[in-house]
């Protein structure tokens, strides 16, 4: 073995590759629980939340109140005295938490740079911000949702 110490650092190099890959791939007994399954195991179907649209783009600005009573849109208002926003006015904008997650999906699929956060507690998104081409100019949309408040049995 004198005569050829390359061989015995390949030895042990293939033998420290094979421990160390057979130890990356032992099964893992936790499990890492994500946003949408957070949110989806609350059960929470009835609230009430703000959410804000930013982008070069048509709708009312500033937060929105939108609530959702069993799944569905049941209103949205927006200022300070509440007034009712059309369908109209609202375009094609994501509404309920889970049309957010929808969103987010699409837009992670087909953009050119997504960038969400959650909710620690709840697991919703709390903020979408999405380049859709990173090239282009004003193709930038992002939103911002919070105060989220669940509503009693409705």
């Amino acid at each position: 073995m004198t005569g050829r110490p390359w061989f015995r650092a390949a030895f042990l190099f293939a033998s420290i590759s094979i421990t160390v890959t057979s130890c990356a791939e032992a099964p893992t007994t936790s499990v890492v629980r994500g946003p949408r399954a957070t949110w989806e195991e609350a059960g929470i179907d009835s609230y009430t939340y703000q959410l804000t649209r930013s982008c070069f783009c048509p709708g009312p600005f500033g937060p929105i109140t939108v609530t959702v009573v069993d799944g569905k849109v049941e209103s949205v208002t927006h200022g300070r005295k509440q007034t009712p926003v059309g369908e109209d006015e609202l375009g094609e904008r994501p509404l309920t938490v889970d049309e957010l997650f929808g969103y987010v999906d699409e837009a992670t699929g087909k953009a050119d740079d997504v960038a969400v956060d959650y909710d620690p507690d709840l697991g919703y998104p709390t903020r979408i911000s999405v380049d859709w081409y990173r090239n282009a100019i004003d193709d930038e949309m992002s939103f911002t949702a919070g105060g989220l408040r669940i509503l009693g049995d409705a």
